[in-house]
């Protein structure tokens, strides 16, 4: 059986882990990129590309990254035709339009 000290020592040991792997994955989610949670918080751009993202209408700042706001419209509530458009993904060049897009959506 392990003597006091030893068990000390190993509590002490797994807490210092846990702390450690804590901090690792605050510092990768952190450089990782973000997702607002609100469409006033998308940032202006030269274009945005508006595009199915894990069955949902999601906006994006360019086409490698990850989606800048997700949306909580399903894609299986839009009619087949914009299904097919957000499937492909459409470019606007203004949050103005980006906006009017979604509104039409009903995001």
């Amino acid at each position: 059986m392990l003597k006091p000290y030893k068990l000390i020592f190993l509590a002490c040991i797994v807490s210092v882990a846990l702390v450690m792997g804590s901090m690792a994955v605050s510092k990768i989610v952190a450089a990782g990129e973000t997702t607002v949670e609100n469409l006033s918080e998308i940032e202006e751009a030269d274009e945005y590309l508006i595009k199915s993202h894990g069955g949902y209408v999601a906006v994006y700042y360019d086409s490698h990254g990850y989606p800048a706001w997700i949306g909580d419209t399903p894609l299986s509530s839009l009619r087949e035709y914009d299904r097919e458009l957000l499937d492909k993904g459409l470019t606007v060049t203004s949050k103005q339009e980006l906006l009017q897009i979604l509104e039409d959506l009903e995001c």
